[in-house]
């Protein structure tokens, strides 16, 4: 299988490569996804090759790879920038998202329901990158606005 490199604007959507970035191509507004919106995170999982995750200044959506589709992932997040996306290396149906205004959602259902999981106490002016620790179950570092690298563990296990 040909490795495809994504690549998020801000500005422009998202746009593709099949041959490592010698040359691009751009996902237009039939797509699903507005031709000009601004993309500021991508996340993809192993077990799910055949999508894509995007947070973008109008919500979370979805690529269907194979169809070539965007689907916007409706949440309390539309009106936000969505900064941050990261899928637990444990299981993908397990997403992290960092916003601005400041906030971190938790879906575990791959997107269906989110909770927001900091509250009005616990601010960074933003969260940028998201990831979870792909040896301990749970852990998720948070890299934030002037705040430094930030980590936590989850108090449940599923």
């Amino acid at each position: 299988m040909t490795p495809r490199l994504y690549i998020g604007t801000a500005g422009l959507s998202v746009w593709y490569s099949d041959d490592l970035g010698e040359t691009l191509q751009r996902f237009w507004g039939a797509s699903g996804l507005y031709s000009e919106t601004r993309v500021w995170a991508l996340s993809a999982h192993s077990d799910r090759p055949g999508e894509l995750l995007a947070g973008t200044d109008s919500g979370l959506y979805r690529l269907d790879v194979g169809g070539g589709k965007w689907t916007h992932l409706p949440s309390v997040m539309d009106d936000m920038c969505i900064w941050s996306v990261a899928r637990s290396p444990h299981d993908p149906d397990r997403i992290l998202a960092g916003t601005r205004p400041p906030g971190i959602f938790r879906s575990t259902d791959a997107g269906a329901t989110w909770v927001r999981i900091n509250d009005d106490h616990h601010q960074w002016g933003a969260v940028f990158p998201l990831t979870g620790d792909p040896r301990i179950f749970g852990r998720v570092y948070i890299g934030t606005n002037g705040r430094g690298i930030i980590y936590g563990d989850s108090d449940d296990d599923h």
